[in-house]
C-alpha cells in the first residue's frame, strides 16, 4: 500500500506542478523573474534547503555506513558469521540492529534536519515559481494557492507527523537524547 501511495502522490503531483509550470499563468507570473528579489530569494532559499538536505542525509548515511562496518568487522571476527539452526533446518545470520544519534549542523536542534531542510526546498520553489496563496479565508486560500504552494504545504501536512512519532522514538531509545532538541522546526516544534 505504501509504494502505491507514494507512486500516486508523485504522480499527482508531478502532473500538477508540470501543468501550473507549463501554464498561461506560470509563464504571465514568471515573465521578467529575473528582475524581481522575491525570485532570488525563493532561489536562495531553495538552495539552502538543497545542500542541508544532502548535509544531513549525508550525515544519516555515515551513520549506517559505520553500523554495517562495525557488522562486517563482527563477521569477519566471527568467521561464517552465521548464527545457527533457528529449529526449522534454516541458518539464520546474526543481524543486530545498529542505531545512534546523530550529531552535527542542525541536529544540534532538531531530530529531522532532513525534513526541514526539504520544506525549505520546496518554500523556496514556491516562493519563487508562484504568487503566494492568500490566507484572508480559508476559500481565499484554496482559490488563490497555486501547485507549488499546494504541494509545500502538502509536504509539511504528511511529513510533519512521521518527524514527532520519530523524534519520540529517539527519545525512547536513547535515554541520553538531547532534551533541548526539538522534532523538527528549530526552537518551536
Amino acid at each position: 500500500m505504501v509504494p502505491l501511495s507514494a507512486i500516486g502522490f508523485n504522480t499527482l503531483t508531478g502532473l500538477l506542478l508540470g501543468t501550473y509550470l507549463s501554464s498561461p499563468r506560470a509563464a504571465a507570473y514568471l515573465e521578467g523573474a529575473f528582475a524581481r528579489p522575491r525570485f532570488w530569494a525563493g532561489v536562495t532559499i531553495w538552495a539552502l534547503g538543497f545542500v542541508g538536505n544532502i548535509a544531513h542525509d549525508e550525515i544519516l548515511l555515515n551513520i549506517r555506513r559505520k553500523a554495517k562496518a562495525k557488522g562486517k568487522a563482527r563477521e569477519s571476527a566471527e568467521g561464517t558469521g552465521e548464527a545457527g539452526d533457528d529449529n526449522n533446518g534454516k541458518v539464520k545470520k546474526n543481524k543486530q540492529e545498529h542505531y545512534a544519534i546523530p550529531h552535527g549542523l542542525l541536529y544540534r536542534y532538531i531530530s529531522y534536519p532532513n525534513y526541514f531542510c526539504e520544506w525549505l526546498e520546496w518554500l523556496g520553489f514556491a516562493f519563487a515559481a508562484s504568487p503566494a496563496p492568500s490566507f484572508s479565508s480559508f476559500a481565499a486560500y484554496f482559490t488563490t494557492a497555486s501547485p507549488p504552494w499546494l504541494f509545500f504545504f502538502s509536504e509539511v501536512f504528511l511529513m510533519l507527523p512521521r518527524a514527532w512519532k520519530g523524534h519520540q522514538w529517539y527519545r525512547n531509545r536513547f535515554p541520553d537524547y538531547p532534551k533541548e532538541r526539538k522534532a523538527v522546526i528549530p526552537f518551536v516544534l
